[in-house]
């Protein structure tokens, strides 16, 4: 006598299907979310807001060195702060030299914006060239040098 397997119904054999796909389907979908989201949460500019964020080191350079530091700071982190950290990101794998030294400038400023120290201009001069070579790295426009 050989044993027998109880009769199936149509429901169950689509369930011995359907549940590991589904499963499956669940699984991707989770990893995908995470994955866009961790891509999402990583700052992006245009090139557009790249010269902007340039043209804003530019005059926040300008500003320091006559003297006018709360323009500066201001300048600064409303006009350049937060793109400067989505060219970081969008050039760090292609051009880890310049974003090391835009982020090392960059870091700088935020420095001195804080403490009013004397080396403001010469440091907001520097980030300017590190952003300008920065955009150059990645192949963006040559945005001139600063007026």
């Amino acid at each position: 006598m050989t044993a027998s397997r109880p009769p199936t119904s149509r429901a169950s054999r689509w369930a011995r299907v359907a549940v590991p796909v589904l499963g499956v389907v669940v699984v991707a979908a989770i990893v995908l979310g995470l994955w866009v989201r961790r891509d999402s949460d990583e700052p992006t500019a245009t090139v557009e807001q790249y010269a902007q964020a340039y043209v804003a080191v530019c005059d926040a350079a300008r500003l320091a060195t006559d003297g006018s530091i709360n323009a500066a700071y201001n300048t600064f982190f409303d006009d350049a702060h937060t793109v400067l950290h989505a060219l970081a990101a969008e050039a760090a794998t292609e051009a880890r030299a310049e974003t090391a030294t835009l982020l090392e400038t960059k870091n700088r400023v935020e420095t001195a914006l804080s403490t009013s120290t004397a080396t403001l201009p010469t440091d907001l001069d520097a980030l300017a060239a590190a952003t300008r070579a920065t955009l150059l790295a990645i192949g963006e426009p040559d945005p001139g040098a600063c007026s």
